[in-house]
């Protein structure tokens, strides 16, 4: 999976799947959420940040809650998937 970095002059930059990550979510009166951001760091050192433009579908699975993200890079759209672990309140890039 490859993240735009801008740092890199637009140049893509390796992720690795299952990698912890810092996420920006947004929480509604209810309890709800959904991710805004992801903020990573790469194979490079590299801070990354992407912004997540919506979420095509949203499940339960064992232990979590996954998120069909989509982002953009130059006109081009993509998905990544990304679960938040309720046990160990960690977000995990999947594939």
């Amino acid at each position: 999976m490859s993240f735009y970095d801008s740092s890199k002059d637009n140049q893509s930059t390796l992720l690795i799947s299952g990698q912890p990550i810092s996420v920006a979510a947004v929480f509604n009166p209810l309890g709800d959420f959904k991710p805004l951001y992801i903020s990573i760091t790469d194979l490079y050192g590299n801070m990354c940040k992407v912004k997540i433009d919506c979420i095509k579908y949203k499940k339960e699975i064992r232990g979590g809650i996954s998120f069909c993200c989509v982002y953009t890079i130059g006109s081009t759209q993509r998905e990544f998937i990304l679960t938040f672990y309720i046990r160990d309140h960690m977000w995990r890039l999947d594939d």
